[in-house]
């Protein structure tokens, strides 16, 4: 069942301080976001895709066409896959983030909202495990439950084992014929 929401307009109020361990509260970190929406994600994923690549290309390495071999190289190469993790985040909270409480600059002044800043704030390594677990988790659960095929975010799709068994042999001739009349 597809389960749509009215609310798409209204921003989200993400409150840091409100984190419950494992995750270290923020005080007074509080973020005003954009919904995800399709054009957001779509975004985030080519931003995740194109780290990736370069990833691939400083560390040398040509990613196969082969699924399964592609999947040995991400596992053997989990920096790979992280840096594609980390643009997805990025890139959907600079597409999202409007507004934001608590950010301050060297000045102790207020920051604006910007694309630099965005980018600096998630420098901060539990303003990043917030945003992470706050507004793109639940973006990626939405994605995954419009699409049940899609595939994890860990790409252990792609390494999964398939299900079911190999057929038996096959038989050394044709299938006997079945009476016609």
């Amino acid at each position: 069942m597809l389960k749509i929401s009215t609310e798409a307009s209204e921003p989200m109020v993400l409150d840091a301080s409100k984190l419950e361990p494992p995750f270290r509260p923020i005080p007074g970190f509080v973020v005003h976001a954009k919904r995800p929406n399709p054009a957001m994600i779509l975004t985030a994923r080519a931003a995740a895709r194109s780290a990736r690549q370069r990833a691939l290309e400083v560390a040398g390495i040509v990613m196969p066409s082969d699924p399964a071999a592609a999947g040995k190289i991400l596992a053997d190469h989990p920096q790979i896959q992280a840096a594609g993790e980390e643009a997805f985040t990025v890139a959907l909270a600079v597409a999202g983030i409007v507004a934001w409480d608590g950010v301050i600059g060297p000045d102790n002044k207020p920051l604006k909202v910007t694309p630099e800043n965005i980018r600096a704030v998630l420098q901060n390594q539990a303003a990043f495990d917030f945003l992470d677990r706050m507004y793109v988790g639940p973006a990626l659960a939405q994605d995954e439950e419009k699409n049940a095929s899609s595939p994890s975010r860990s790409t252990t799709s792609r390494r999964a084992r398939p299900t079911a068994k190999a057929a038996g042999k096959r038989a050394a001739g044709p299938a006997p014929s079945a009476p016609t009349s």
